[in-house]
């Protein structure tokens, strides 16, 4: 690997969340807001500037306890809007701490008030789609200021919210616009009994105007799910009603693929060309074995320097371009709170400046397998075909480049992260989300010993005439490997049109597979109720639960 070193794309949390995330802009709440100084963080959707967009408002979410999860919060609206899930939102974020939200009516609720100012006079907010998220005492001062009816706020999204008091204060609001409060708790009676104990005493005050709605998550115990309740809540509070994958559905029909090439010298005039990043570029580097450009984002466990001879676990996170603060602001509240071991996280992407369409194109590019001997005349293959030959080039020629992405990662980037930062070399794990996943899969069955944790989150199984269910996972190399493999799908995803198309459904019978042919320790998990985009942070969680979980000894 040329170019920079992986210590220049070191980030400390607090840059993971919003340094390196594009269209992010701050402003400071002074004490003139109740006693707080504040810093606030705006993350405006990317539709917000182009011209087809010029008058559109759109819905506002305020987090209040921003600190360890903004960057998260930024990359799932995101990603759920890009995916047409959602509506595109802003988000703003706070850094607030619990004693912040220990008063009802205190500084933090005049700050809250004087940033819905400040948003409504500098951006273009749908005064009537205000949400909050917070959890914990957050949570609970989230609730308040929805029941309450005061400041514009007008949903909450509340995540294993503390105690609510009292009751009968907080839910005297008369006003008729529409509230709707999301609750959600994790696994086990400890958490779910608080929020039962809050549902029960607001089910007086539900009406036609104030609608309750409450999910436990069946994750694991001690789950983190801040950033779950977070995507639960978007997911109900800005429902698009399009299916994932709805605009490329026609694409399989056999016609379009000659039809789209025909006209690709029109198409090509309108898709737009890839951005080139800027030679200051600190992230920057370049892959030989691939012949392109990668960012690669670093993040060190808080401890990270203090002994010189600590090692730790390390894990490699593909499309960092879009999920690199997901997993490490996960990672570093999970390890804070005693859950798993502190580890490094390492995300490699596609430039950012390249832009949407151009990563669109590089990721089913680079995370497929080789298609040798694959026709492409299924839906998927046609609808792969259809995609490129609106760029006036041949699906059958660009996929298949996972061998050169490997010799990349394999021979280059590992290597130097080795050799750059304090990585103990026999904990590397690999994590991937839908054709990150496949290709989680195929270095599984290539290079088995190079990672010890493989996660495939949503995985394309149906890539390149299901390569992955044909190819035999039986192989020495991979039984004595010893490898720990974690799969994941959404609950949704088994009944969405496209997902079946890419053979996501297939990721159980994947698993089983890989299980009865390796013998290997092969986790699966079906998340009920989650979509191809918001399984990423539920999975993401159970991935490090799986990996690097603290053992307790047994009292």
């Amino acid at each position: 690997m040329t170019s920079r070193t992986p210590l220049s794309g070191v980030l400390g949390l607090r840059e993971v969340g919003s340094g390196r995330l594009d269209d992010i802009e701050r402003f400071t709440l002074g004490p003139a807001s109740g006693g707080l100084t504040r810093e606030a963080r705006i993350a405006l959707p990317f539709s917000y500037k182009t011209r087809k967009a010029a008058r559109t408002r759109y819905p506002l979410l305020l987090v209040l306890d921003a600190g360890d999860c903004f960057g998260s919060a930024v990359e799932m609206s995101r990603l759920m809007a890009e995916t047409q899930e959602i509506r595109e939102c802003i988000v703003a974020g706070i850094d607030g701490s619990p004693e912040d939200f220990a008063a009802p009516d205190g500084a933090a609720a005049k700050l809250m008030a004087s940033l819905l100012a400040e948003c409504t006079q500098r951006y273009r907010i749908d005064t009537t789609q205000t949400l909050l998220s917070g959890a914990g005492l957050a949570g609970a001062h989230a609730l308040r200021s929805v029941l309450a009816g005061k400041d514009g706020w007008h949903h909450a999204i509340a995540a294993n919210p503390a105690a609510l008091e009292p009751i009968a204060q907080v839910g005297a609001s008369s006003t008729p616009q529409r509230r709707r409060l999301v609750l959600v708790s994790g696994p086990g009676a400890a958490e779910a009994a608080p929020l039962q104990a809050i549902e029960a005493a607001l089910q007086p005050l539900a009406n036609d105007s104030l609608q309750i709605l409450r999910r436990a998550l069946d994750d694991e115990p001690h789950a983190d799910i801040k950033v779950a309740a977070l995507s639960h809540g978007l997911q109900t509070l800005l429902e698009s009603g399009i299916a994932y994958g709805r605009k490329v559905e026609s694409l399989r029909k056999p016609y379009m693929p000659p039809l789209l090439r025909l006209v690709s010298p029109v198409a090509r005039r309108l898709l737009p060309r890839p951005g080139k990043s800027p030679a200051n570029n600190r992230f920057l580097v370049h892959a030989a074995a691939v012949g392109r450009d990668y960012e690669v984002f670093t993040c060190l466990p808080a401890s990270a320097g203090q002994d010189p001879a600590r090692r730790y676990p390390t894990l490699l996170v593909l499309d960092a371009n879009i999920e690199f603060a997901t997993v490490a602001e996960t990672a570093a509240r999970m390890a804070k709170a005693g859950i798993i071991e502190e580890l490094i996280v390492v995300g490699l992407g596609a430039p950012r400046a390249e832009g949407p369409v151009s990563f669109g194109y590089r990721r089913f590019e680079e995370f497929s397998p080789p298609a040798d001997g694959y026709a492409f005349d299924d839906d998927l293959g046609r609808i792969f075909r259809s995609l490129f030959a609106m760029r006036g080039e041949d699906a059958r020629r660009r996929l298949g480049q996972a061998p050169k992405l490997l010799d990349f990662i394999g021979n280059e980037l590992l290597p130097q992260l080795a050799d750059a930062l304090p990585i103990d070399k026999s904990r590397l794990g690999l994590l991937g989300h839908s054709a990150g996943g496949t290709f989680v899969g195929y270095v599984l069955s290539q290079r088995p010993d190079l990672f010890h944790h493989y996660a495939g989150i949503s995985p394309g199984v149906g890539i390149c005439g299901n390569w992955l269910m044909r190819r035999s996972f039986a192989d020495k190399a991979i039984v004595e490997s010893g490898a720990n493999v974690f799969l994941a799908v959404g609950e949704a995803e088994m009944r969405n049109l496209f997902n079946g198309i890419a053979g996501i459904p297939l990721t159980g019978a994947f698993a089983e597979q890989v299980r009865r042919q390796s013998g290997l320790a092969v986790r699966y998990r079906c998340f009920d109720g989650e979509t191809h985009s918001s399984i990423f942070p539920r999975a993401v969680t159970q991935a490090l639960s799986s990996f690097f979980v603290i053992h307790k000894p047994v009292s």
